[in-house]
């Protein structure tokens, strides 16, 4: 870990120009030099090593600025030619002993050059270097390269960029003094753009909050005073830990208040007078973006950060906020406190017990009941959800150390469905059941996973007797796999994974899913419907029994089996 100064040094008569500067201590400074690398020095500090880069030729900067000797120069005064002895940046940096190093850059006249001195500035750059540029004579390519080198060393050896400088020789004062422009900012933009698509895309805020605290300690170090102003956006970085520290581990019962707080410091950004930092306000607004919709109901604020969660693909964190979130619903709707852990397992095993009721038609356990209005919101619908979200759940906690366990993009495609469902289920405007939704309405589809096409009589039966109005058969490439099971296999998994995947997509619960063939398969198909709280059936059929006694004397014998009726598994 070093301090470095990358600069580049140009082969132009550079007249001596006075350059002005505030230095690391604050203490403002002239210094009076034909290269801008004797001043950018100063400003740095003499523990800085510069690293200045040459071009070669009888016209490259080697020759006519780096080294010493005579050399025909025009006089600014009177416009003439004359020789005169010129101390090189050399001689001038030995003299003052500022610690340096020479590189030789290439032409960069085509692509291979250019990326031979992308290669050679990079490689004078070591892990965690602490690095100034100085862009004053960078030339050609060189500015594109330098941005790209940044962010590429960055990552790669994790340096950190404390100046980008700039000798402004044409925008002297009324006293002669040119200023040095520090175009960190710029840099800093690159750094809070990247770290606020870190946040936006994942909800890792880390490297934002990096930035930002170092944006505002760089105001604070260029102002040299105590600033409120600036003090308070400090309150954005603790704002943005505790917000995503929130989603990361789940805190339902702090998430609306870490939200609106950081919903209300986004806010106060706004109307933040800093020239210095009013660029990165556009920067955080796509952050509010993100949390405008806190409000502080706790209910529609869980919601909306399963719906966040969804986006930053934080699916673990979604399936707990969204089920823990229907047993805040009932709590509210009771007014019952959110914090009792003993009343939320009660509240559980309450919606269980009563989707037992529906679904296997087991005892409904009243004991459970701890305030009687709780029992009109346990709707088939309510119940039906927790249940599934419930087995995803804990699929995902436990690792996937289960039978049946599920696939990584099936946890995904489910959340949406079982967002869309929640909304269908409770209002939320008005935080009650929606009407619509309270008398369970069943299934009117029969998904086909057999190898035949339904007879006229069992479609007839279907409608009259299990409300079927869709029946809905496997693709192409599925029903392929499913009439062709092979016998010599010892594991049907891979095999039927994707009708299982199929089957999720086109699923709702207490769909019925007609399931006949290879006997295995159909083991396994029925045991994963029963799971997912569908209804597996078969097709009962009478035989009957024909002979036929032909002209040769030989007796022909038919099967006939006939449909009767469809039977649960």
């Amino acid at each position: 870990m070093s301090k470095k100064i990358i600069s580049f040094l140009g082969n132009g008569n550079y007249k001596k120009t006075k350059y002005g500067f505030t230095d690391q201590n604050g203490m403002k400074k002239v210094v009076e030099t034909s290269f801008i690398q004797e001043a950018i020095s100063s400003l740095v500090g003499k523990d800085a090593e510069l690293y200045i880069g040459l071009t070669g030729g009888e016209k490259g900067s080697r020759k006519t600025n780096w080294e010493s000797g005579n050399k025909e120069i025009i006089d600014w005064n009177t416009c003439e030619k004359k020789t005169v002895y010129q101390a090189g940046l050399k001689e001038i940096l030995d003299n003052r002993r500022i610690k340096y190093r020479d590189f030789e850059l290439r032409a960069g006249a085509n692509e291979e050059e250019i990326w031979e001195n992308f290669d050679i500035v990079f490689n004078l750059l070591d892990y965690e270097d602490e690095v100034y540029i100085d862009i004053t004579h960078s030339f050609r390519s060189l500015p594109i390269i330098i941005m790209s080198i940044i962010n590429y060393a960055k990552f790669i050896k994790n340096i950190s960029i404390e100046g980008i400088y700039y000798g402004a020789f044409d925008a002297k004062d009324k006293d002669g003094i040119a200023p040095i422009f520090d175009l960190s900012l710029f840099n800093a933009i690159s750094d809070w753009t990247i770290g606020a698509e870190k946040f936006i895309n994942s909800g890792d805020a880390r490297l934002l909050v990096s930035h930002v605290k170092k944006a505002i300690d760089n105001y604070k170090s260029i102002i040299r005073r105590s600033d409120e102003e600036a003090d308070s956006l400090r309150s954005i970085n603790k704002a943005l830990e505790n917000f995503v520290g929130g989603v990361y581990t789940v805190r339902g019962h702090m998430i609306s208040e870490y939200g609106c707080k950081l919903k209300d410091e986004l806010d106060n950004f706004r109307v933040v007078n800093i020239n210095e930092l009013k660029p990165f306000g556009e920067i955080l607004d796509k952050i509010y973006d993100k949390v405008y919709f806190y409000s502080g109901n706790i209910l529609k604020d869980i919601h909306y950060t399963v719906k966040l969660c969804n986006d930053l693909n934080l699916v673990q964190q979604a399936y707990t906020f969204i089920q823990e979130n229907i047993v805040n619903f009932i709590c509210l709707s009771s007014n019952i406190p959110l914090n009792d852990a003993n009343v939320r397992i009660h509240i559980s095993g309450l919606i269980m017990s009563k989707y037992d009721n529906y679904f296997k038609g087991s005892p409904y356990v009243e004991k459970l009941v701890i305030r009687k209005e709780i029992d009109c919101l346990l709707t088939k619908d309510l119940t039906y959800l927790y249940k599934e979200i419930g087995d995803l759940r804990n699929d995902l906690n436990h690792a996937g150390f289960r039978r049946n366990a599920s696939k990584p993009d099936k946890f995904k495609k489910k959340l949406d469905k079982f967002i869309q469902r929640f909304e269908k289920v409770i209002d939320m405007d008005t935080l009650t059941l929606k009407k619509s939704n309270t008398d369970y309405k069943p299934s009117s589809k029969m998904i086909l996973i057999f190898s035949h096409k339904l007879t006229d009589k069992q479609i007839q039966d279907a409608k009259e007797n299990l409300n079927i109005q869709e029946f809905i058969y496997l693709p192409d490439n599925l029903q392929n796999e499913w009439s062709s099971i092979p016998p010599y296999v010892d594991n049907l998994n891979s095999i039927l994974d994707d009708i299982k995947d199929w089957i999720d997509n086109i699923s709702q619960e207490d769909d019925y899913v007609l399931v006949q063939g290879e006997y295995g398969a159909i083991y396994k198909m029925v045991e994963y419907c029963k799971e997912i709280g569908l209804k597996p059936i078969y097709s009962t059929t009478k035989r009957q029994v024909k002979e036929v006694i032909r002209d040769d004397g030989k007796i022909e014998i038919t099967h006939v089996f006939d449909h009767v009726r469809f039977r649960r598994y």
